[in-house]
């Protein structure tokens, strides 16, 4: 295999795997939110208006809405920024 397909492959797994663990952080704590339900109140709200299982309590979307997401967001916003710092401060020092 290439090396350029080797970074592709890389790329895309961490892709995925970050995915992966930021659909588990947005439904796993104290107060349990179901993934499909989950899923559905998200697509809901992006406007893609699906129906596959049953819906989340009010409580649960709350949750969901108004404390996880904000979290994970900014936890991603600032893992990419930390990550994009350390490329420049390498490009400069080296």
């Amino acid at each position: 295999m290439t090396r350029q397909k080797q970074r592709i492959m890389a790329i895309t797994l961490i892709g995925v795997l970050l995915c992966i663990v930021s659909l588990l952080a947005l439904h796993v704590g104290t107060i349990m939110i179901p993934i499909g339900g989950g899923v559905q109140s998200i697509l809901n709200g992006m406007g893609i208006p699906v129906s596959f299982t049953e819906p989340i309590t009010a409580e649960q979307e709350a949750v969901l809405w108004y404390i996880r997401m904000p979290r994970l967001i900014i936890g991603l916003l600032v893992g990419g920024a930390l990550a994009l710092a350390g490329a420049v401060m390498q490009g400069v020092f080296s």
